[in-house]
C-alpha cells in the first residue's frame, strides 16, 4: 500500500512537473512570436520577395500543381510557397514561421524521448532558434525548415512502428525514405541518417543500419534518375542548397546555418548514442519512486533556470544575427508602399547611427525626390556620385537593378523604359504576382487597357495576388476611372510627349527631355538638380534657379544656395541668386567652412577630419572632398 501511494504521488508529481514545463514552453513560443512580429516583421520580408530574392510562386492551376508534384521536393517547395504569401500579414506571417518553429521542436523532442534521452530536451530548441537567426537576416529558409520537420517527423514514426523482422524493418524504412524523397528532395537523407544511426547505435542492429543504407542510396538511384529523371548529381542534391536549378538564394551567413540545421539532428543522435556507449549506460526504466521522491520546488527552480538558459542564448543569438539587412528592408518596404514620410524619418534615424546600404540610399533619394526635399539633405546621405540616384554601378545588374528601376521610371514618366525593366523580369525570374501586378500598372499608364487587363487575368491566377486584385479591380472593370486614380493620373501627366526609344539611356538628358516637354515636373527637377549637384556642375544649378517659383518653391534650398556660393568663390564673381535669397544659416556656415581651410594651410586631411563631424552633411563639404553623409 506505501508502495502505491508512493507511486501514485511520483505520478502526479510528475504530471504536474510537466505542466509546469508545457507552460513555460508556451511562453517561449509567444516571446518568439512578438519577436518575429515586432522585431523581424515578415511583411518586411515578403516586400523583398522579387526584388531581393526570387518571388515563391504558387498557383492553383492544374499545370503548377503536376510540375511541383513531378519533381523531387516540389510538393514541399509549393507548401513553402504558398505559406510565405502569410507574411504580407504581420501576425499571420509572424504565426506561420513560429508554427513551422514549433514543428521542429516537437519533432526534435520526440525523437529525444524515443531514444531516452529526455534530460536533453533543451537542445530540441537549437532548430527554432537557427531559423530565428536566419529569417533575422530577411532569407526565407522556410522550404528547407519543412524539408528538415518531415524528415525528422518520419524518423520518429519509423521509431514508433511496430517491426519486428528485418524485412518488416526495410520495407517500412523503404516506404517512408521514398516519400520523404518525393515530397522534401534530397533533405530526406537526413531522415535516413538518423533511422541508421539509430539502428546501428543504440538498438545495436548493425545489419539493418547496413541495409538501410544501401536502401537509402538504391532508392535514390531508381527514384531520381528512372522515375523522375535527374541527372546523377542533381539526385543527391535536389531539393536542397545544392541543387544546381538555383531555387534557392542565400547569403553566406544564412547558407551555413542551414547547413547547421541539415547537420544537427544526426549529429545529435551520433552524440547522444555514443555517450552511452563511451559512459557503459545502459537503458533502463526509471523508477517512479525515487522520482516522487524529489522536491517540486527544487525541480521547478531548475525548470525555470533551463528556460532562462535558453532565452539567453536564443537573445545572444539573434542579436549577433541581426544587422544592417532590417534597415534596408525596412525603407524598401515604406518605398515600396509610397510612404515617403516614413522612409525619411527612418533613414534620419539610421544617420550617423547604422549603416546603409545601396538599396537603402536610392530608396531615401527616390522619398526625398517625391517630398521636394533632395535640395536640402541630399547630401545627409552617403551619395557615390550620381550611382546611388539611379543605380549606375558597373557590377549591378539583374533582378534587383531591373525592378528598382521599373518603379522609378514610372514615376518620372517613362513608361516604356519601365516596361523594358518589367519584360526583363519576366524573361529571367517568370511570371509572379510582383511582376503581373507591376505590368498592370505599366500598361495603365500607358492607356493599353486590353493588356492591362490581361496581365490581370494572369494576375489573379497566383496566391498572394488579392491585394493587387483589390487594389485595380475597379480600374480594370470600368477603363473610365483609370483617369481619376491618382497613381495612373500621375503617371500619365508625367510622361513626355514624344515615345522615345530605351536603349542605352542617359538620365541627364532623359531627365532635361522630362522636364522640357513637362514644365511642372517637379520630381523630373529634384532628379536633374541633384544629378548636377553630384556631378558639380554648379554652373547648371545657377541655370536652374528661374523654374523654382514655377514648380512652386517658396524658398531657394539649401544645397542650391551653397552650389551658387561654391560656385561664385570659383568663378570670383558676384553671387548670381536670379532673384533669390540666401538663408543666413547657410551663409555662416559656408564662411566657417571657407574659414577652417584657409588655416588649415593645404593639409586636406586635417580640414577632413575638422569639418566632418559639423559640416559632413552639406554639400560644400561635398564640393571639397566627393563624400558626403559622414556627419
Amino acid at each position: 500500500m506505501r508502495n502505491d501511494n508512493r507511486i501514485r504521488r511520483g505520478d502526479e508529481n510528475r504530471a504536474d512537473r510537466l505542466r509546469w514545463e508545457r507552460w513555460l514552453w508556451a511562453g517561449l513560443f509567444l516571446g518568439l512570436f512578438v519577436y518575429v512580429w515586432m522585431g523581424i516583421r515578415p511583411q518586411w520580408l515578403h516586400s523583398g520577395f522579387g526584388v531581393f530574392v526570387a518571388y515563391p510562386v504558387f498557383s492553383w492551376e492544374s499545370a503548377f500543381l503536376r510540375s511541383a508534384l513531378s519533381v523531387p521536393g516540389g510538393p514541399l517547395n509549393a507548401l513553402a510557397a504558398l505559406l510565405a504569401q502569410t507574411y504580407r500579414s504581420p501576425s499571420l506571417g509572424a504565426l506561420a514561421i513560429v508554427a513551422v518553429s514549433g514543428v521542429l521542436f516537437g519533432g526534435v523532442l520526440c525523437l529525444l524521448r524515443s531514444m531516452r534521452a529526455a534530460r536533453l530536451r533543451d537542445l530540441a530548441w537549437v532548430p527554432a532558434i537557427v531559423a530565428s537567426m536566419i529569417y533575422s537576416r530577411y532569407d526565407d529558409p522556410l522550404p528547407a525548415l519543412l524539408a528538415l520537420g518531415l524528415s525528422i517527423w518520419m524518423a520518429v514514426l519509423y521509431q514508433v512502428v511496430p517491426m519486428r523482422t528485418l524485412p518488416v524493418q526495410a520495407g517500412v524504412f523503404g516506404v517512408l525514405f521514398a516519400l520523404a524523397y518525393w515530397w522534401a528532395g534530397a533533405a530526406a537523407f537526413v531522415f535516413a541518417g538518423v533511422v541508421c544511426l539509430i539502428e546501428a547505435l543504440q538498438h545495436r542492429k548493425t545489419l539493418a543500419a547496413i541495409v538501410q543504407v544501401v536502401l537509402a542510396g538504391g532508392a535514390a538511384i531508381v527514384l531520381g534518375r528512372f522515375i523522375f529523371g535527374l541527372e546523377p548529381r542533381a539526385i543527391y542534391s535536389v531539393g536542397t542548397l545544392w541543387d544546381s536549378s538555383g531555387r534557392f538564394e542565400f547569403a553566406a551567413f544564412s547558407h551555413s546555418l542551414i547547413v547547421v540545421l541539415y547537420a544537427f539532428v544526426p549529429a545529435l543522435v551520433l552524440t547522444v548514442s555514443l555517450g552511452r556507449v563511451l559512459a557503459g549506460v545502459q537503458r533502463r526504466s526509471c523508477v517512479p519512486a525515487r522520482q516522487g521522491e524529489r522536491g517540486r520546488s527544487p525541480y521547478l527552480l531548475w525548470t525555470v533556470a533551463r528556460v532562462l538558459a535558453v532565452i539567453v542564448t536564443t537573445a545572444v543569438c539573434l542579436m549577433v544575427s541581426r544587422n544592417h539587412l532590417r534597415d534596408e528592408r525596412a525603407l524598401h518596404h515604406y518605398a515600396q508602399q509610397r510612404d515617403w514620410e516614413q522612409v525619411v524619418a527612418l533613414a534620419h534615424r539610421m544617420r550617423g547611427k547604422r549603416p546603409f546600404t545601396r538599396s537603402g540610399v536610392f530608396d531615401t533619394n527616390r522619398a526625398l525626390a517625391h517630398l521636394g526635399r533632395l535640395g536640402d539633405e541630399l547630401c545627409a546621405y552617403p551619395q557615390d556620385e550620381t550611382r546611388t540616384l539611379f543605380l549606375g554601378f558597373d557590377a549591378m545588374f539583374g533582378r534587383f537593378q531591373h525592378a528598382k528601376l521599373l518603379e522609378l521610371y514610372l514615376d518620372l514618366g517613362c513608361p516604356n523604359a519601365a516596361e523594358k525593366n518589367a519584360y526583363e523580369l519576366l524573361d529571367n525570374e517568370g511570371p509572379s504576382p510582383y511582376v503581373l501586378e507591376a505590368m498592370v500598372r505599366i500598361h495603365l499608364a500607358k492607356g493599353r487597357h486590353e493588356s492591362a487587363r490581361i496581365a490581370f487575368e494572369a494576375l489573379r491566377k497566383y496566391a498572394g495576388s488579392g491585394r493587387y486584385i483589390r487594389q485595380w479591380q475597379d480600374v480594370i472593370t470600368d477603363p473610365a476611372k483609370a483617369d481619376s486614380h491618382p497613381l495612373v493620373r500621375a503617371w500619365r501627366r508625367a510622361q513626355a510627349t514624344t515615345d522615345h526609344a530605351v536603349a542605352g539611356i542617359a538620365f541627364e538628358p532623359l531627365l532635361r527631355r522630362l522636364l522640357h516637354d513637362t514644365p511642372d515636373h517637379r520630381l523630373a527637377f529634384e532628379y536633374l538638380m541633384a544629378h548636377f549637384l553630384l556631378k558639380h556642375q554648379r554652373a547648371a544649378i545657377v541655370s536652374g534657379l528661374p523654374l523654382l517659383a514655377p514648380l512652386g518653391y517658396t524658398r531657394l534650398p539649401h544645397h542650391y544656395a551653397e552650389a551658387v556660393l561654391v560656385h561664385s568663390l570659383e568663378t570670383k564673381a558676384p553671387p548670381d541668386m536670379r532673384g533669390w535669397t540666401i538663408d543666413p544659416e547657410v551663409n555662416d556656415r559656408f564662411r566657417q567652412i571657407r574659414a577652417a581651410v584657409q588655416n588649415a594651410r593645404g593639409d586636406n586631411q586635417a580640414v577632413f577630419d575638422t569639418l566632418a563631424a559639423r559640416y559632413g552633411d552639406t554639400y560644400t563639404f561635398y564640393s571639397l572632398f566627393n563624400v558626403c553623409g559622414v556627419r
